[in-house]
């Protein structure tokens, strides 16, 4: 793909539509320009499915959460999603 045929559409997965169009479309757990990073780089696919790391959401694990409930910190806090991290609320350790 690209004017220089410098961009490579993995057809493992996924599939350039239409044809020399340069647009590459993604299978499930992929995402990237070429359809080559799994889970966004930030978890494994399994079953067609991504399951994230820690700290990662989202169905391609491609938005930044927080341990515990990855959104709400375990209902005991609120999520800093720009450092991965919980900030407890008042009396919660």
């Amino acid at each position: 793909m690209g004017p220089g045929c410098e961009n490579i559409c993995d057809a493992t997965h996924g599939t350039q539509s239409p044809m020399n169009s340069g647009n590459c479309l993604c299978d499930g757990c992929y995402t990237g320009k070429g359809c080559n990073i799994e889970c966004d780089g930030h978890g494994k696919c399994v079953n067609g499915a991504c399951q994230c790391k820690v700290g990662w959401r989202g169905s391609k694990c491609e938005v930044p959460g927080c341990p515990g409930n990855e959104t709400d910190c375990t209902q005991h806090g609120v999520c800093n999603t720009a450092l991965h991290e919980c900030v407890c609320t008042p009396g919660m350790w």
